[in-house]
């Protein structure tokens, strides 16, 4: 039983109609973002944060997503994600959004991981490869996220 909030499984369920799909029909990995920015018009730019632990920002009402430029590029991939997730279920939120890797996380910034961790992580897709990948190392490849994203995923979906 998939224990995410409907309203973000429902959001992610009319997305990966834009996404491409493998032969079994499965979302294919690693998620290529490019054609949800395409579709949404949603513009993305590497940049320079003034404080270093911001992993990126949203800014609504010209629909830019800023990612940190130093960051490793996995990170940058989830954190583009994230703020795609601010996109599609926090209408009402602040202009502009910031994610921050070092504070709390409120339920805005909790919903928006979860979204980004669905969408670059489906279950389907880790189901399949969980019997065959030798490692999370491996696993974390495969997807194109960090070690850490794929160790998070795995222990919400209570694989580990």
């Amino acid at each position: 039983m998939n224990k995410t909030p409907s309203h973000i499984q429902n959001k992610i369920a009319e997305i990966y109609e834009y996404i491409a799909k493998d032969d079994n029909g499965l979302p294919q990995v690693p998620v290529n973002l490019t054609p949800i920015l395409e579709k949404f018009d949603i513009k993305a730019y590497n940049t320079s944060f003034k404080k270093p632990d911001i992993a990126g920002a949203f800014d609504r009402p010209n629909k830019t997503i800023f990612v940190n430029a130093t960051d490793p590029q996995t990170r940058k991939i989830f954190t583009l994600a994230h703020e795609l997730g601010h996109y599609f279920l926090h209408n009402n939120a602040a202009d502009v959004l910031y994610r921050e890797s070092k504070t709390a996380k409120n339920t805005l910034e909790s919903e928006a991981d979860l979204f980004a961790a669905e969408l670059l992580m489906p279950e389907s897709v880790i189901r399949f490869y969980w019997p065959i990948a030798e490692s999370i190392q491996q696993l974390a490849d495969i997807f194109s996220v960090s070690y850490s994203a794929m160790l998070n995923r795995l222990r919400y979906l209570d694989f580990i």
